[in-house]
């Protein structure tokens, strides 16, 4: 039943509505950007699935249409199980109208909307759409991994998430041309359940919800009132921001974390001095594309190397002694390969991991102060790297996400003079 039949119960918010008029009256010559961010059950997500699915039933040609998380097995095990859930609410749920391997696929009508990872990084450089929507886009780390998908989308491109970080790449995209930004919150959702609203409310942190003991100032900021907030637990909370690296220093350490193929490159300069331990990191993000790995699967490393001989080159850099990531020794002989063939004296050495190790480099740098060079990816890392928590009991093991400049950071420290 992916047509419209008389047991619909097709029934969106305003968003909805507000989303459909801005199709409507879009700029033809270019593609719409509608970015909804929001609280928890402020139905961001269904009221997009409800605008798919009218599009799919006003629009006569066939769309391509993805719906994209960062990896399909979120995709799948989340954004799909949604959908269906969404399809079955609204009564239009046909169970011959879906596959779910090797990848999902719903089809309404003519058209097949399909549900896909940014960790597919073959595809995602070749994924031609009208429409297409990225959910949960703060877990994406780098716009990078979108830009190819992003450029290659004709009509319309929907973001949507819960604004959980005060940092993100996604956020300078308000006051683009043809860009929409959309605030939305628990309130803007007439179907959202009364005990689902109780305990949003339950999060404001008044002197009845903290003798409750339900009181959480970040969650009632994120979730609740659909702002903007910095992680609790965070693993590195107290810096101080600098324009740029100190020269007062005796030497400076190098560290780099590999990205896995088109993964995050992170590359960081560390000195100490009497003001504690400085960090830049001068070289972040993806160094290849989809396209890229399929020509050649070690471009990312051979891009990574440019851009590391260009920079030293402009900064009069002419000895680098950098701590690597050891999970990946070719990569390492690599390096070390291309400047002995170059007559360079970078020198890379892959960093002592032992149990325990990421606790105690992360002991290492919160020692003494923490100056930072001020860069947008390292702020996003800074705010959002934070200790995992089980059942609202905090452990002493950090998350392993946004950690790319962290883990290069620790490998030179690791190995400074202290």
């Amino acid at each position: 039943m992916t047509e419209k039949s008389n047991n619909l119960k097709f029934e969106p918010n305003n968003l909805f509505y507000y989303m459909l008029e801005k199709f409507a009256n879009r700029d033809r010559s270019d593609k719409l950007t509608i970015c909804n961010e929001g609280g928890s059950r402020s139905s961001k997500t269904w009221d997009t699935f409800h605008l798919i699915v009218y599009l799919c039933w006003h629009i006569k040609k066939p769309l391509s249409i993805y719906i994209l998380r960062k990896t399909l097995t979120e995709c799948r095990d989340k954004t799909f199980d949604e959908f269906i859930r969404f399809t079955k609410e609204i009564g239009i749920y046909d169970q011959n109208a879906y596959v779910t391997s090797p990848k999902p696929n719903y089809k309404i009508g003519q058209h097949i909307i399909k549900f896909r990872g940014l960790d597919d990084e073959k595809d995602t450089e070749g994924y031609p759409s009208d429409i297409c929507f990225l959910n949960e886009a703060l877990e994406i780390q780098s716009e990078s991994l979108i830009r190819g998908i992003y450029m290659r989308c004709t009509m319309l491109f929907i973001a949507d998430w819960n604004p959980k970080f005060t940092q993100h790449w996604i956020f300078k995209w308000e006051g683009r041309e043809n860009t929409i930004f959309t605030k939305t919150t628990y309130k803007n959702n007439k179907h959202c359940p009364e005990a689902v609203k109780k305990e949003l409310q339950g999060y404001e942190p008044t002197v009845e919800n903290i003798q409750k003991g339900t009181a959480n100032a970040y969650r009632y900021k994120v979730y609740t009132c659909g702002e903007r907030g910095s992680m609790e637990g965070l693993v590195f909370p107290r810096v101080n921001w600098v324009d740029k690296m100190t020269d007062n220093t005796e030497r400076y350490l190098y560290g780099l974390d590999f990205g896995n193929t088109t993964g995050v490159y992170a590359f960081v300069q560390a000195c100490k001095n009497e003001q504690g331990r400085w960090y830049d990191c001068p070289i972040y993000g993806s160094m290849a594309t989809g396209s890229d790995i399929q020509n050649d699967s070690n471009s990312g490393l051979i891009n990574f190397y440019k851009a590391l001989k260009s920079w030293a080159n402009q900064n009069n850099i002419t000895e680098i002694v950098c701590i690597s990531d050891s999970a990946q020794p070719q990569k390492i002989s690599d390096l070390n390969t291309f400047a002995m063939n170059d007559g360079l004296n970078f020198k890379f050495v892959p960093v002592k991991k032992f149990p325990g190790c990421v606790k105690h480099r992360i002991d290492l740098i919160n020692r003494e102060q923490i100056n930072l060079v001020k860069r947008q990816y390292i702020q996003e890392e800074q705010e959002n790297y934070c200790y995992a928590e089980i059942r609202g009991i905090k452990l002493d093991e950090p998350i392993d996400d946004f950690n790319h400049f962290w883990d290069a950071a620790g490998y030179a420290t690791q190995y400074m003079v202290y």
